[in-house]
């Protein structure tokens, strides 16, 4: 793929269905001059507020899933960004989008439709060609819909980096980010102002706080990024956020210089109940954003937005 990082002040192109659309595929071949055309629109909408809705771990297994996703989540989603009053919104897919059935990619682009927003992906461990014998070939299905797995844009004052943490070595994955990511981080975040607010979206946290609990010595290697230190260390200069999924649980702590937010999911346990592991209802995360502040609630699917806490 040839891609940009889309600009402040410029609408961000998508596909018919909505999906970000900032890269064109170079077909291999043709010789070493090529030349690829982004006509972006500039967007009259002032982006100095703004909300980003994450949808962690949708995570359909199969047709009846997906209809619950189609039935449940879309129509929610569409009531809370008309309930915004004003801000630009856009969505992020965090991860999980189907449970390894890629052939539900499609149906995850009709919801995307309807939702109404723009959406961005990043990659989960249910999102990979299960077959594939690296990590290299374990996206090409997901790239074929939605194109690279780490990428950058701009929305007001802030700077969105969208990365893929999922290591996949053949016979299972862990969380890691490669030297050519950590590379382009680098040059990416490299044209940023230090001390600007930066938010990154991955799958997998870098720590979360699953081993705490059990009081494990250590994080889980399918549950934390394992080389995480190099992460912290290019978001240092920044106001820095990492939001997360994959755990089917919320959590925020502030620790290294950044806030890291896992994710409640989209999915529940598994579309088989309406609640998370920790008591989270399914539902999904809202961030709001105005100037360089950034605020954040969750909103459980199908309930007002101040219902956060069932005790029994």
């Amino acid at each position: 793929f040839v891609f940009l990082s889309v600009p402040d002040g410029y609408e961000i192109p998508c596909s018919g269905t909505g999906t970000a659309r900032f890269y064109h595929r170079l077909a291999p071949g043709g010789g070493e001059d090529r030349s690829v055309a982004f006509d972006l629109a500039e967007d009259p909408r002032p982006a100095e507020r703004h909300a980003m809705l994450v949808l962690a771990d949708p995570q359909t297994q199969n047709a009846a899933d997906m209809a619950r996703f189609h039935a449940e989540t879309v129509p929610d989603v569409r009531a809370t960004v008309a309930g915004l009053a004003g801000p630009v919104a856009f969505g992020v897919a965090c991860g999980d989008i189907v449970y390894d059935d890629l052939s539900l990619f499609p149906d995850y682009e009709r919801a995307v439709a309807a939702m109404g927003v723009p959406f961005f992906q990043v990659v989960g461990n249910h999102d990979l060609d299960l077959g594939a014998t690296t990590d290299e070939t374990s996206t090409r299905t997901f790239s074929r819909h939605f194109g690279p797995r780490w990428y950058s844009f701009d929305r007001g004052a802030v700077h969105y980096v969208v990365l893929d943490d999922v290591h996949w070595h053949g016979r299972g994955y862990l969380g890691y980010l490669d030297a050519a990511q950590l590379a382009w981080l680098a040059a990416d975040l490299a044209t940023v102002e230090p001390g600007r607010t930066v938010i990154a979206a991955i799958h997998i946290p870098p720590l979360g706080a699953a081993q705490l609990r059990p009081g494990d010595d250590a994080p889980h290697i399918a549950e934390s990024v394992t080389n995480r230190e190099a992460l912290y260390r290019l978001l240092e200069p920044f106001r820095a956020h990492v939001v997360a999924g994959h755990m089917h649980e919320t959590g925020h702590a502030f620790a290294h210089g950044v806030h890291e937010h896992v994710c409640g999911a989209v999915c529940g346990a598994w579309w088989t109940g309406p609640i998370c592991w920790d008591g989270t209802p399914n539902g999904y995360a809202v961030y709001e954003v105005s100037g360089e502040s950034v605020t954040w609630r969750y909103k459980a699917t199908g309930h007002d937005a101040d219902h956060q806490l069932v005790l029994y």
